[in-house]
């Protein structure tokens, strides 16, 4: 999807490892020294996974009790993110054709298959 390790790790981190499952972001992320929150943002798509660091700490209310600073917050943009993913799935050689066209594709799909069935 081409995007760097770092916004990978992020959006993992944030989506809790189910980018595509039903699931909450988390409202705010502590990544080393840094402690990182999220935003939905549409208006500009330069902006989708540009980690910025804030030139002032920012309150995050996580519950009526609770609020959080964050030295640096990640923009999302929905749009951009679903382009994202559709993009290496639908091209040409992207995945969707991958095991129409593959035999080594073809051949570890069967041995996964045959794994988890028990198949000798």
């Amino acid at each position: 999807m081409n995007y760097t390790t770092e916004q990978a790790e992020l959006l993992q981190d944030l989506f809790r490892h189910k980018l595509v499952h039903l699931a909450q972001p988390k409202p705010v992320i502590n990544d080393g020294s840094r402690c990182i929150s999220w935003s939905l943002h549409h208006e500009n798509p330069e902006k989708h996974l540009q980690l910025e660091r804030l030139t002032e700490k920012e309150k995050i209310t996580v519950t009526s009790m609770l609020t959080i600073e964050c030295d640096h917050v990640f923009p999302i943009g929905v749009l951009d993110l679903v382009k994202d993913i559709r993009a290496p799935v639908e091209k040409p050689t992207g995945y969707l054709i991958s095991p129409e066209t593959s035999a080594d594709l073809q051949n570890r799909v069967e041995q996964a298959i045959c794994e988890i069935y028990d198949y000798k």
